[in-house]
């Protein structure tokens, strides 16, 4: 095979731009490359290599250096990333359909391939069809949106499905440790790993998952389908390491999806701590190994805001206070709070209220359709300030004295009131 190497620009990777605000750093990959014959069907007709500084956020393969246009490659783009712990991932995409159709690439988040710290890079742009090569402008472009998001970490599944029984040795996919599970046979071949043990917290909002597919196939055309199911359906499938490739007879390591790749699906918290993740794995044409399946889920905590709380949970109205009111009983009144005579109590302890009921730390509860109600007054003038408690409204009482703690940001004081 005759190898064709085209270096269409040679240009500084790194730039700057001014035309948003979150706009960290963009690296350029090439202006463009005009199209021209294919020598050898498969062939790379550009490489480009370069090192990220990541320090978090976004990271988009776009057509624009504002993060913004789509993408399109006759035919398919490959990026691997070295990363600071010396592990290497691969982004694999193809623009064909059928070899008839390219279809364009909206603006991909790539971030999952990142870690922090100085990421060595490699683009390369390959054919598939043995016609012609091409690309528009590709770019990487950081910003800081996804700054503060936070991850589980990869989670190994604990179960296995096998929807044909042609799976072998699943297990040795849950971990990564050096075993394995194989099907040998050649034909549409499915199995689900699921039962990941997920937790995020109630009031996390879901922004993507990635898989880590580490496979390895045999010799012969051959590739796996990722799909992940949110416990309703499926979602459409992603091909790994490409269409109409194949994969190294060498174990590889694939990130499939993002910190903003939902998978086309809605999730909720509940449904990830229920564990309804699944992936399936699909084998076409040759027999292949899959070493770890993973994932990783990326959330958000919302923004705490002033809390504006009138729920039946609590009779508290506190859509009255702002940051920096000073609480007289004569301008706000008595504020009341379904719960028992927590008046009585002679310890310093901690309460929270949520469904209805009242629990202290003690693990004593009013029952949740309990009526009776404790009027809380404030004692003397004070400030009031919230408090972001895990998303936990926390109420704090020690004798007759009573902390309420609201949560805003992470300012921590506290509002001394009375029970009467």
């Amino acid at each position: 095979m005759v190898l064709l190497l085209v270096i269409f620009a040679v240009l500084p990777f790194l730039t700057t731009t001014t035309q948003s605000a979150n706009i960290i750093q963009v690296y350029l990959i090439t202006e463009g490359i005009p199209g021209q014959s294919v020598t050898t069907r498969g062939e790379v007709f550009f490489s480009y290599d370069f090192s990220v500084s990541y320090a978090g956020g976004n990271m988009t393969l776009s057509a624009n250096s504002d993060g913004t246009g789509n993408t399109l490659v006759d035919d398919a783009i490959e990026i691997v990333v070295t990363r600071p712990d010396g592990s290497v991932v691969r982004f694999v995409h193809s623009y064909q359909s059928g070899c008839a159709v390219l279809n364009p690439l909206t603006p991909r988040d790539v971030s999952a391939l990142f870690q922090h710290g100085v990421n060595q890079v490699s683009v390369h742009l390959f054919d598939i069809c043995g016609v012609n090569s091409f690309s528009n402008p590709l770019y990487l472009v950081s910003n800081d949106d996804n700054v503060g998001q936070l991850s589980t970490g990869y989670i190994s599944p604990t179960s296995f499905t096998d929807d044909d029984g042609t799976w072998n040795n699943e297990p040795g996919a849950y971990f990564d440790d050096g075993a394995f599970a194989e099907s040998s046979f050649r034909n549409n071949r499915a199995g689900r790993w699921h039962s990941y043990p997920v937790t995020v917290p109630a009031n996390a909002i879901i922004n993507g998952i990635d898989v880590r597919v580490d496979a390895s196939g045999f010799v012969g055309v051959g590739w796996l389908e990722i799909q992940v199911s949110n416990g309703a359906q499926f979602s459409t499938a992603r091909v790994v390491p490409g269409q109409s490739l194949t994969l190294p007879t060498a174990k590889t390591s694939y990130i499939v999806g993002g910190t903003t790749d939902l998978w086309g699906l809605t999730w909720s918290p509940t449904q990830i701590n229920q564990i309804q993740v699944r992936v399936r794995v699909v084998n076409f044409r040759e027999a292949h190994r899959l070493w770890w399946i993973p994932i990783k889920v990326h959330y958000t905590l919302p923004t705490p805001p002033f809390v504006c709380d009138t729920s039946p949970y609590t009779r508290l109205n506190t859509c009255l206070l702002e940051p920096g009111d000073i609480l007289l009983e004569t301008s706000l009144g008595s504020q009341t709070v379904i719960g028992g005579a927590v008046g009585t109590y002679w310890f310093h302890t901690a309460m929270y209220y949520g469904d209805g009921k009242i629990v202290d730390a003690a693990g004593r509860s009013t029952s949740a359709d309990r009526t009776q109600e404790v009027a809380i007054r404030p004692i003397r003038d004070t400030e009031f300030y919230g408090y972001y408690d895990e998303g936990d409204h926390s109420l704090h009482y020690a004798r007759d004295w009573v902390v309420l703690r609201l949560k805003q940001d992470t300012i921590d004081r506290e509002t001394i009131i009375d029970l009467a």
